[in-house]
């Protein structure tokens, strides 16, 4: 009896050391004196029901072999550059980071040092009292009144979601770089105040708990019931090369900008290539802060074309899109954006994300390049096309159909009868010194929707 007693006991540890190692692991890279480092303490406590934490220059376990989720950092004058180039690249790699901008000339250099490479923009200001207010975000649901505050930063850059503003200001704000990794990055000045030095102000708490756990992507590791699906695709498929059976519908919903940044002459190229197709096309009306994208919708849609018509998706929506291609719908992805309107790609970006698909307007001019893939058999470019500075496609499991400088201006995926292809609007526009598109740039479109309908 005792011997089977120790069995099961040791069963169970083992499996409770199973899911141990399941949850999300967050480094603390800070420093061991100071407010930092009570910061860190309160942290590891508040964390420890969720994820595990490890703390490399406190630990007695010394340095971090396994690779963390997340690193909570705040930036400090005189750090070796080996801090810049941690962070660097445990972003680049696909990681989370929550990021203390301290107080000073000096931690506002160290800070830009670290994040003027993902254009991230970090300007000191003078620290004078405001009060501050929580941006709407699903971050900063619920929070209570943060009250006065002394901040010496202001925070911006391209693709961010301000989360906490103080006298006009931005003084918390989070990125969403899909394959490249999400941050937040907070003002020293928002997370303590007079009453409270060795902890976050009550106010901030939940929300920096909630800032380290999305930047983990915590909440995507948890298990969800999938619908029984075929095996996993083939290398051969992933690449794109079988044809598959077309949608099961010819309802094409169509949600792109029409008129601002060029689309008047990108729109029509687009609706015209689909009117070829003969299909049953549906255009809904798009208003900032309603839902587009539903069940009910998508469920009797067989494609979807898609362009930065908001600058915000509501949050059901990633999902909504993520199972409709998950049953086998196609998309047709355009992003392109100007000026004011690029806040809209954040829009886009949100309900792509799960499909491990982010483009943001990086990309520099060049000469285009065709690569191989069933799209593109046969198709040329003449060797002085060039494109004007654009999107860029980052997709780790898709594959490039047309490049400049290796950067991806076109890109297809499939995932079992699922497929879409993402192909940069300015490659669609129409160029200064002709009246049509390059005709090879038709065929590349024309394909591209052939391969989404099953016809290539």
């Amino acid at each position: 009896m005792r011997r089977g007693f120790v069995v099961v006991a040791l069963l169970l540890l083992s499996v409770c050391a199973t899911m141990a190692e399941d949850r999300a692991l967050v480094r603390l890279d800070l420093p061991d004196t100071g407010p930092a480092y009570q910061f860190g303490g309160w942290l590891q406590s508040a964390l420890a029901p969720a994820a595990r934490t490890r703390w490399p220059d406190v630990d007695e376990r010394g340095a971090l072999e396994e690779q963390p989720d997340c690193i909570v950092s705040w930036s400090r004058s005189q750090r070796p550059d080996t801090g810049v180039k941690l962070l660097q690249d445990h972003v680049r790699a696909g990681g989370g980071a929550v990021f203390v901008v301290g107080a000073g000339d000096e931690h506002v250099r160290y800070a830009r040092a670290v994040w003027g490479p993902l254009d991230v923009n970090i300007q000191a200001q003078d620290r004078s009292a405001s009060d501050a207010r929580w941006v709407s975000h699903p971050l900063t649901e619920g929070g209570e009144a943060i009250g006065a505050v002394e901040t010496g930063s202001r925070l911006s850059g391209d693709g961010g979601s301000p989360l906490i503003r103080a006298g006009g200001a931005t003084v918390a704000i989070a990125f969403d770089w899909g394959p490249l990794g999400r941050a937040v990055l907070i003002d020293e000045g928002v997370i303590f105040d007079q009453l409270h030095e060795a902890s976050p102000r009550p106010a901030l708490r939940d929300f920096i708990v909630r800032a380290a756990e999305w930047a983990a992507q915590i909440e995507e590791r948890e298990p969800t019931v999938e619908p029984e699906r075929a095996s996993p695709p083939s290398i051969e498929e992933l690449i794109g090369a079988p044809a598959v059976d077309a949608p099961v519908s010819d309802r094409t919903i169509v949600i792109l900008p029409e008129t601002e940044d060029h689309w008047a002459e990108i729109h029509p190229i687009v609706m015209r290539e689909l009117e070829r197709r003969d299909l049953n096309l549906r255009v809904p009306r798009v208003h900032e802060g309603d839902p587009v994208f539903t069940s009910e919708r998508l469920d009797r849609a067989g494609l979807l074309v898609l362009g930065p018509q908001r600058e915000k998706a509501e949050w059901t929506e990633p999902h909504v899109i993520r199972r409709f291609f998950q049953q086998g719908g196609r998309i047709l992805c355009i992003p392109h954006a100007r000026g004011g309107t690029q806040e809209r790609m954040v829009g886009l970006n949100e309900l792509l994300r799960p499909l491990r698909i982010t483009a943001n307007l990086s990309r520099p001019r060049g000469t285009l390049k065709i690569e191989e893939h069933a799209i593109t058999e046969r198709l040329s470019f003449p060797d002085d096309l060039r494109i004007d500075h654009g999107a860029q496609i980052w997709a780790p499991l898709a594959s490039p159909l047309v490049t400049v400088n290796g950067r991806m201006v076109a890109a297809a995926y499939q995932e079992g009868e699922g497929r879409i292809v993402i192909i940069d609007g300015e490659f669609l526009r129409l160029t200064e010194d002709r009246d049509r598109p390059d005709r090879d740039v038709l065929a590349l479109l024309r394909r591209s929707l052939r391969w989404l309908l099953g016809d290539l």
